[in-house]
């Protein structure tokens, strides 16, 4: 179990957290389709900081972490709360930015949007995809005559990819075409 003696060593401990966090990416292992056969592929996605993460990261309880918000040491709480608003940006800037879920942060840091409605409409689904993961463009290595022969013959969507597969170095293996 880690104690703290001192506000420094609190707030040491929560920028080495932080900068851990960035250091240590999660890999996401996905499955994608090439020439329609199933491919394998791992992805390295930002591993977003968290009170629990930060408690396990010092070998406490989480509860403990909770306490420290209300330590009778007004320099030690405020220590502590510095670190839980630097977890809390972190959490939220990557909500925004698409990087995060934004409704599990919102969750996390009791954030609501408030939407009074008159007309019973019901609000639009809130965006349930990343672009990032959307085969939408046209793969690099697909030249512009493999392209034409792809549209001629209807299978276009072979030489889309999404920005991640080409980011992870999916390769483009141009598909036999009908005759």
């Amino acid at each position: 179990m880690t104690t703290f003696f001192s506000p420094d060593k609190l707030l040491e401990a929560g920028i080495e957290y932080v900068q851990w966090c960035k250091n240590n990416p999660l890999i996401v292992k996905r499955t994608g389709l090439s020439k329609g056969v199933a491919v394998k592929y791992e992805e390295e996605q930002e591993r977003p900081p968290s009170i629990v993460g930060f408690a396990s990261h010092l070998g406490v309880a989480s509860f403990t972490v909770t306490r420290w918000f209300h330590s009778d040491d007004p320099e030690f709480r405020e220590a502590a709360i510095i670190v839980k608003d630097m977890i809390q940006s972190n959490q939220i800037t990557g909500g925004m930015a698409g990087i995060y879920n934004p409704m599990i942060v919102s969750r996390l840091n009791g954030l609501a949007e408030k939407v009074e409605t008159t007309d019973h409409t019901p609000p639009a689904p809130p965006k349930t995809h990343d672009d990032k993961h959307i085969a939408n463009i046209q793969h690099p290595d697909c030249t512009t005559e493999q392209m034409e022969a792809l549209l001629r013959a209807g299978l276009e969507e072979h030489a889309l990819f999404s920005q991640a597969q080409i980011d992870n170095g999916m390769p483009f293996i141009m598909p036999e075409l009908p005759e």
